[in-house]
């Protein structure tokens, strides 16, 4: 990614994730199905979680769709905040 991958906000670029991204900057949606048993995968990965092949290609989504659910992840903006990101119920 360029320089800005280096704000903790925003994703860091691996080499799995390298074409999901790149796909992102032209304004695509894409996310791998797997050649082996057919399943949709997204999030990008190097093994297709439910037969553990490596046979996967990238489609682009048609860019319709319905949301079932979302997270929203917050970050300690502040110093004062920190602690409640590392803190654990036995410390």
């Amino acid at each position: 990614m360029e320089e800005r991958s280096r704000h903790p906000y925003y994703p860091r670029d691996n080499p799995d994730m390298t074409v999901y991204w790149d796909g992102v900057r032209r304004g695509e949606l894409l996310y791998q199905v797997c050649n082996a048993c057919a399943e949709v995968i997204f999030h990008p990965r190097v093994l297709c979680p439910y037969c553990l092949s490596d046979a996967l290609r990238y489609e682009r989504s048609a860019g319709h769709g319905n949301v079932y659910s979302f997270t929203i992840q917050h970050y300690a903006t502040s110093p004062a905040w920190r602690w409640k990101k590392t803190r654990t119920p036995s410390g």
